[in-house]
């Protein structure tokens, strides 16, 4: 069989390539043996406290999301709430940012928002994610220890995120603020290839059309506000973990651990982020010089908390919004054109 042939079958498994190689590399790194044993650390009772930091943390992105809408629509924090459970469930089963756009999905069909303006709503909270978590990241690098050869990967994951989000940063605030940003983009645009360039008309059409969301005003202070409360609070979960397996870290460690698996979402992996989730708390308690023996324990606890209160409670509000399988395969599929 040529290379040819394999590309489009390797790429469509890729996530589930790399989740299986970074799944082997954890055993080579730990080891059964000691991942078997880091479970006999477990404090059963702090693992009842993941599902309050859990609730607190849909609590705040619930409300966070309606803010963000506010300017085009109005969206209840408890219908916010539904759907961004149900997107949350779509991730849960199926390939990488499906769970986006079921969320544009049901913002169409239940507010009649245009599927390009509701998944671009998302992006730009996705942006601003990305905003709290460096500075999440950069406070915990400067108030912890890493260990001896780490200091440049710090550095490193740091500059290279930042450059990320304050590219797209500039780009939206260019679109936004500047006359005339939007018409130079469009007719670069209009230059390149017909396919190619379609689409990136098709992409600067649907940003421009997503900042109405944005208005620079006290109201999106609040978002952005709310935004790095929604993440500390998610924090917490990983300094929970600590206390559950008895790790020997504070608060800022936990809050690094919790940046880097959260950094790790970037790269293509399974369904539930499974194997890249596990490879980046294992290399985190490397760079933070943590016995490793409660890592992947510690790593698959919290991961099945998650997926198991966004799934119990996505199917709950899909039910509540009148929903069935259906509309998990139509996300898929769309997830898949796009």
């Amino acid at each position: 069989m040529k290379f040819a042939s394999l590309f489009p079958l390797l790429k469509r498994h890729l996530g589930l390539i790399v989740s299986l190689a970074l799944l082997a590399w954890v055993l080579h790194i730990v080891g059964l043996e000691a991942i078997v044993a880091g479970f006999k650390s477990l404090s059963p009772g702090w693992s009842a406290a993941l599902l309050g930091v859990y609730a607190l943390g849909l609590g705040l992105r619930a409300v966070r999301w309606s803010r963000l809408l506010q300017p085009v629509l109005s969206v209840p924090v408890v219908a916010s709430a539904h759907i961004i459970l149900v997107g949350n469930l779509a991730n849960n089963i199926l390939p990488a940012k499906a769970g986006d756009v079921a969320r544009a999905l049901l913002l169409k069909r239940l507010r009649g928002v245009a599927l390009s303006a509701g998944i671009m709503s998302v992006l730009i909270e996705r942006i601003f994610d990305v905003l709290a978590l460096l500075l999440i990241f950069l406070l915990a690098v400067l108030s912890v220890r890493v260990a001896p050869g780490y200091q440049g990967v710090a550095l490193s994951i740091l500059l290279t995120a930042s450059a990320v989000f304050l590219g797209a940063l500039a780009v939206l605030l260019a679109i936004k603020t500047v006359p005339g940003v939007t018409g130079l983009l469009l007719s670069l645009a209009g230059k390149l290839p017909a396919g190619p360039g379609a689409k990136l008309t098709g992409l600067i059409g649907s940003l421009r059309d997503s900042l109405a969301f944005v208005r620079l005003d006290a109201g999106f202070a609040w978002f952005t506000g709310l935004g790095l409360a929604v993440w500390l609070a998610e924090g917490l979960a990983f300094w929970v973990g600590f206390k559950a397996f008895q790790v020997p870290g504070g608060v800022m460690e936990a809050l690094l651990v919790f940046a880097l698996v959260n950094f790790s979402a970037l790269l293509p992996a399974a369904p539930g982020n499974i194997g890249v989730y596990q490879a980046s708390v294992v290399f985190a308690f490397t760079m933070l010089g943590l016995p490793l023996e409660p890592a992947v324990p510690m790593s698959l606890v919290l991961q099945l908390a998650q997926m198991l209160f966004n799934s119990a409670l996505g199917v709950l509000s899909m039910r509540a919004l009148g929903l069935d399988g259906s509309f998990l395969r139509l996300a898929g599929a769309e997830r898949r054109e796009r």
